[in-house]
């Protein structure tokens, strides 16, 4: 049976030394599946600027209060404590519902 569609986007927007990003990249998916444990976890994506060093990390989800409880997990602060060495500035989230989403083959 297919996942369902995901109905919420967060969307973590942050800057990072760009001599930091490719090992960023490499650890991004490591970190992230563990959300895969998570209630409501649909994907994720990392997007990165080499020229700026702006990241967009973005996770889908069922609802928002599946965002909220990964935002209250220990795994989180986790997973993004590992990054805080690469950041230039502290990352902030903006949250979306996601209006049309086209899933993989």
């Amino acid at each position: 049976m297919a996942k369902k569609a995901p109905k919420v986007a967060r969307i973590m927007h942050a800057k990072m030394k760009k001599s930091k990003l490719k090992e960023a990249m490499s650890k991004w998916g490591h970190y992230t599946s563990g959300y895969h444990k998570q209630k409501g976890f649909h994907s994720g994506m990392m997007l990165v600027d080499e020229k700026t060093g702006e990241v967009y990390s973005i996770t889908l989800w069922s609802s928002m209060a599946a965002v909220r409880a990964n935002e209250r997990s220990a795994y989180i602060k986790h997973a993004v404590g590992q990054f805080v060495p690469y950041f230039t500035r502290k990352p902030y989230s903006t949250y979306h519902k996601v209006g049309a989403f086209v899933p993989p083959k």
